[in-house]
């Protein structure tokens, strides 16, 4: 008998996918709507419609509830209405628009941090900028940055990982 061989190991193919939760919710369900138009894809919201009891003798109308649709494109190129489901996600990939439910989002895709572009540690006037936004509070001089003010208490902590970072002045001691 021939020696085993160690089966080959496959690592998936790392991909940035841009996703939004459906609620169940008319407003979750608007916004994906406007989303999906927005970047050249194509959904459905229908509004949830109350029974109409009427008169004897006349027609009422059921009680309809709300639905999502969206449409994708199948591998082999064949065009899907697709329902959405409460607790669904509407994916974006590069291959298009997808619909998973929510377990199978979660064990797929993790939330990707944005990442600050330009950060300013000013010292001397005792602001952080971080991406344009200022926060006048004192600076440390540790990593993480942090600028923390106690009136309101807010904290600002930014990670020293960027496209720029600038310091002026000397940081108190």
């Amino acid at each position: 008998m021939p020696a085993q061989k160690e089966p080959t190991r496959f690592t998936a193919r790392f991909s940035t996918v841009r996703a939004k939760p459906y609620y169940g919710t008319s407003e979750s369900g608007r916004e994906i709507v406007e989303w999906v138009f927005g970047l050249g894809g194509e959904a459905s919201w229908t509004e949830a419609h109350p029974a109409i009891d009427n008169e004897p003798g006349e027609d009422g109308c059921p009680a309809s509830p709300s639905e999502l649709h969206l449409r994708t494109r199948t591998p082999d190129g064949n065009i899907l209405v697709e329902r959405v489901e409460k607790r669904s996600w509407v994916v974006l990939t590069e291959d298009g628009w997808r619909v998973l439910d929510d377990n199978s989002f979660i064990e797929r895709y993790i939330e990707t941090p944005v990442i600050p572009r330009r950060i300013v540690a000013d010292y001397e006037r005792r602001t952080l900028t971080v991406d344009g936004q200022q926060f006048p509070f004192p600076v440390s001089d540790e990593f993480p940055l942090e600028a923390r003010s106690f009136g309101p208490i807010q904290v600002v902590r930014v990670p020293i990982c960027a496209d720029e970072v600038r310091f002026i002045g000397t940081p108190p001691k």
